[in-house]
């Protein structure tokens, strides 16, 4: 008998919609060796900014010399914009785990974007090649005195399955790959009466 509950709550399991090896088979997720990550969580308040000294110096050096900026545990992969760094990219390690999160293009600096001006991209998010990755758009306008940010999952999820049976699985119940579709991450950024970016930001789902 399966004993199906998490911190004393109890869940159902789901039917899948098809056999794998020939047997009927219920969907349940595990991990031995999880990695759980929280992307842009929601927030109301200032953010913490990295600052650059003349010579595009930080404690890692110049980045127009190693393209990077590390802070902390996480690794900012800088490329030149118009003679500033824009953010091509950044990872993030624990463990022996690393996250990664790479834009094309690169996701522009906010402290000199213009007027009205507006950057549309796409993003991937992924770990151990064995989980896939999950590919999205983004787009940033400046509008006035705010920014306007919206990061969109709509690629979905692209797993590397090592079988054929979750090959065949992954193609029949779309839900698998599709559930990253469903989110949408929005957020307005101001610069406050001290210079200072506050941001407002939330995660909501488009649709069920």
């Amino acid at each position: 008998m399966f004993d199906d509950t998490v911190n004393g709550r109890e869940h159902a399991t789901d039917m899948l919609p098809m056999p794998i090896d020939r047997s009927r088979m219920t969907f349940i997720r595990y991990c031995t060796d999880p990695l759980i990550a929280m992307l842009n969580p929601a927030m109301d308040g200032a953010m913490n900014v990295h600052r650059l000294d003349g010579n595009g110096n930080n404690a890692a050096g110049s980045w127009q010399e190693s393209g990077r900026i590390v802070s902390d545990d996480t690794e900012y992969l800088l490329q030149d914009s118009d003679g500033v760094p824009a953010l091509s990219g950044l990872q993030r390690q624990s463990g022996k785990h690393i996250l990664r999160l790479a834009f094309d293009p690169p996701f522009p600096n906010l402290a000199h974007m213009k007027a009205d001006a507006e950057t549309n991209g796409s993003f991937v998010l992924s770990g151990d090649p064995s989980t896939g990755r999950i590919n999205g758009d983004y787009t940033v306008r400046a509008t006035g005195e705010s920014i306007e940010i919206e990061l969109v999952p709509s690629g979905g999820w692209s797993p590397e399955p090592d079988r054929f049976s979750l090959r065949v699985l992954y193609r029949v119940a779309g839900m698998f790959l599709k559930w990253p579709e469903t989110f949408r991450w929005t957020t307005s950024m101001a610069r406050d009466e001290t210079e200072h970016w506050h941001m407002q930001s939330r995660w909501e789902r488009t649709d069920r």
